[in-house]
């Protein structure tokens, strides 16, 4: 005698609901696999971002309703910069950052003064007006003119229209004070009198406006990013630290330090006013990891503001303070 026939699974009571509740077992994960890997992978696509910018400057909301769970939106630079960018090959776009510090141009302004066989770092100066005197540390008596400060090697405080000034550099005391001397302020600014043997330049802030950067991954020194900036905040800070003249980049002197970087950076300038770098953060400064910067440095390109637009710069607005501002 042959056995009954079995009912398919299809006819048992149930089975439909849980081919259902499968289903969307399935869906539901699909979908949290699809939103951790939008969190992992690369930086936004030139025109997602490029979409996101036109919408925030329409006034319209990034975020969609839809979404689960919703992302804050990216703020894109879309005005056009005074200067572009440093390239070290084929930048991809979404990699690009800019930060803007609105308030730089309300704070302390520097002016650089540099000798006639001066360069970025290197045989000059930066006075800066107003400063603290009561962060700037200790030091002797330092006469300049008929106003007493103090100082130390490479640096003096002295007061000057109400407040205090300071100077800062590599060279001897008696031209340090010299400088300084020669230093008034206009309309709150310092400015410094042109001296016989050197070359003084007009002021600018203390903090860096605005900083373009450009991040990548080498093979060698890991976390990468080439930089272009403005003003003489930088180079303030090139004489707070140490500093090794690494030769030329590009025909410019450069030196190493530690000036706007995680580990290290080599910087030069490209242009007056202007101030290039490529940074690490991966491994400690060295000999080593300070010449594989300068052979980086000398393969970059700079770009134009256009061409920096293009690569959809995120804009972050925060203080870019460095050391001793």
């Amino acid at each position: 005698m042959s056995a009954p026939q079995r009912e398919s699974d299809a006819a048992l009571p149930g089975s439909r609901a849980r081919r259902l509740l499968g289903f969307g077992g399935v869906l539901v994960v699909a979908w949290l696999v699809a939103l951790l890997m939008s969190r992992v992978l690369g930086p936004p696509s030139v025109e997602g971002a490029a979409a996101r910018a036109t919408s925030a400057s329409l006034g319209q909301d990034t975020t969609s309703s839809s979404s689960l769970p919703s992302m804050p939106p990216v703020v894109v630079e879309a005005a056009l910069p005074p200067f572009g960018g440093l390239v070290l090959d084929e930048p991809i776009p979404g990699y690009a950052l800019t930060t803007r510090d609105a308030a730089a141009a309300g704070g302390a302004w520097t002016v650089v003064v540099r000798r006639d066989d001066g360069s970025l770092g290197h045989h000059g100066a930066v006075v800066m007006y107003p400063v603290d005197p009561t962060k700037e540390g200790a030091g002797t008596t330092v006469q300049v003119g008929s106003a007493q400060g103090f100082g130390r090697p490479g640096f003096i405080v002295w007061p000057l229209a109400g407040q205090s000034a300071r100077i800062r550099g590599d060279l001897p005391e008696s031209d340090l004070a010299r400088i300084a001397e020669s230093t008034t302020v206009v309309d709150g600014h310092p400015k410094v009198a042109q001296l016989p043997r050197f070359t003084v330049a007009d002021p600018s802030p203390a903090r860096l406006p605005l900083v373009h950067e450009i991040r990548y991954n080498d093979r060698d020194l890991g976390f990468t990013y080439t930089g272009l900036t403005s003003g003489g905040g930088f180079e303030d800070a090139l004489y707070g630290v140490n500093v090794t003249p690494v030769g030329t980049v590009h025909g410019s002197p450069a030196v190493a330090s530690t000036v706007q970087g995680g580990n290290g950076t080599v910087a030069w300038e490209p242009a007056p006013g202007l101030v290039a770098y490529v940074g690490w953060s991966s491994y400690p400064i060295s000999a080593r990891t300070t010449s594989i910067a300068v052979r980086l440095a000398e393969g970059s390109h700079s770009i134009t503001a256009e061409q920096w637009l293009a690569l959809t710069p995120q804009l972050v607005d925060r203080p870019n303070i460095l050391g001793g501002q």
